[in-house]
């Protein structure tokens, strides 16, 4: 009869899906991703994996700084034409406009008096 109950549970159960493999490997780059307390648990990865995974690392790393220096640079660029221009509009204005010329001039001759 024990038997009998056996079977009859074991045809009961769920079988394994036979394309899910029964302990699935994680791979390396998932690990970056996980909690602290996962990484605690042992893992074993070849030397040609973990080398794999570094060089991939340094090289998105080059790339993310190179882009970010091209980026600074363009920035300043346009910081520094963008001062020049306002430099270049302020100076035409000053030496334009009619209620500046009489009032540089009475400066000249204030601080000329100093």
């Amino acid at each position: 009869m024990s038997l009998y109950l056996v079977f009859v549970v074991l045809a009961v159960l769920p079988q394994p899906d036979p394309e899910i493999p029964p302990i699935a490997p994680i791979r390396l780059e998932d690990r970056l991703f996980m909690p602290y307390v996962d990484l605690l648990e042992p893992a074993t990865y070849s030397h040609d994996e973990l080398g794999s995974l570094r060089s991939r690392l340094e090289q998105e790393r080059d790339e993310k700084i190179k882009s970010l220096q091209q980026n600074g640079e363009a920035v300043e660029e346009g910081t520094r034409r963008g001062a020049r221009r306002a430099e270049d509009l302020t100076e035409a204005v000053q030496s334009t406009h009619p209620e500046t010329v009489p009032r540089r001039s009475q400066l000249h001759v204030d601080i000329g008096a100093l």
